[in-house]
């Protein structure tokens, strides 16, 4: 569910009713801007805590990244050359992209 004063936020002519009823264009189209970048940025954090997992375990088993692509419209890659433990590397992006969130939301919740 979309916050309205987020909205009225960004822009403070814009008012609850225009934003929710009948709205302007504009309204519509500064609400649709919202959302799809913070669908962008979302997603680029999202991979770059999976990729510093796959770049961490990379490390401790003594690989050498060669490369990380995190374009936003791409879908991420991380190259290592020479990887001594594969299975451990990819397993690590997944594992460390639940952990990190996790335990962040757990330390701000005690804050």
């Amino acid at each position: 569910m979309l916050h309205w004063w987020v909205v009225e936020k960004m822009d403070p002519g814009i008012s609850v009713q225009n934003a929710v009823g009948t709205g302007s264009l504009r309204s519509w189209a500064l609400t649709a801007l919202f959302w799809v970048g913070l669908v962008a940025v979302c997603w680029l954090g999202m991979q770059i805590v999976h990729e510093s997992g796959h770049v961490l375990a990379a490390w401790a088993t003594g690989g050498s990244v060669v490369a990380v692509d995190l374009h936003p419209l791409h879908i991420s890659r991380t190259d290592v050359r020479p990887n001594p433990w594969p299975r451990v590397v990819i397993w690590s992006g997944p594992i460390w992209g639940v952990l990190t969130p996790g335990v962040m939301w757990l330390l701000a919740r005690r804050c």
